[in-house]
């Protein structure tokens, strides 16, 4: 007990420090943007204090896309408006908050902490979240599994119960061979998803 206390103590403190850490580095943008945002972006990620809400998040994400600091990618080879497209970008941005959260917090035990709090936990045979980078067709095979955990997290193992994903199934699942399940409806969603981090993979590569 006493050394498990040490250790939530332990990560409390390091919390503590990072995000304080993260409140000097982020003051330096208002002394010096353009250096500051030149830095960033000669970086594949850079440490932020990531919302939890949802809208606290799309902010954030909406802030560093109006700095520039959000690599953005030219040519258009998928529909940004597309729901199933959506989803995967959700859940993207969401473990890129993590992984960025993830890098700064280095002590023993913080990785299962910060994973617990968010109700995720590593998928089977993965690697960890801290160990690659941004999604790219390279990268795509290991951002995968953790990719459609989250989407399955989020829509607590049930997509098919969404109005709008069970929409973009249920004709084709009726025109099919496969009995119109709750099982099939979710499996043919779950393809859609896979597919769309592909896509999602190549436009960032």
């Amino acid at each position: 007990m006493k050394n498990q206390m040490n250790i939530k103590t332990k990560i409390e403190f390091k919390r503590i420090q990072a995000v304080r850490a993260i409140e000097a580095y982020w003051k330096l943008d208002e002394a010096n943007p353009e250096e500051f945002r030149a830095s960033a972006k000669r970086h594949n990620s850079i440490p932020i204090d990531l919302r939890r809400d949802k809208k606290g998040r799309d902010k954030q994400f909406e802030l560093l896309n109006d700095q520039g600091i959000v690599i953005k990618r030219r040519g258009r080879i998928r529909e940004d408006d597309t729901l199933i497209n959506k989803e995967v970008e959700t859940s993207y941005h969401f473990l890129r908050g993590i992984q960025t959260t993830l890098h700064i917090n280095r002590s023993v035990g913080s990785e299962k902490f910060i994973l617990d709090a968010f109700k995720l936990k590593t998928p089977p045979s993965a690697t960890s979240l801290k160990k690659f980078t941004e999604l790219t067709l390279d990268s795509e095979k290991k951002w995968r599994p953790w990719l459609m955990m989250e989407f399955l997290v989020r829509h607590k193992d049930h997509p098919e119960e969404n109005e709008e994903l069970k929409s973009l199934v249920l004709e084709r699942v009726k025109q099919s061979d496969s009995t119109d399940t709750p099982a099939e409806r979710r499996n043919q969603i779950k393809q859609d998803f896979r597919k769309a981090i592909s896509r999602l993979a190549k436009q960032y590569s």
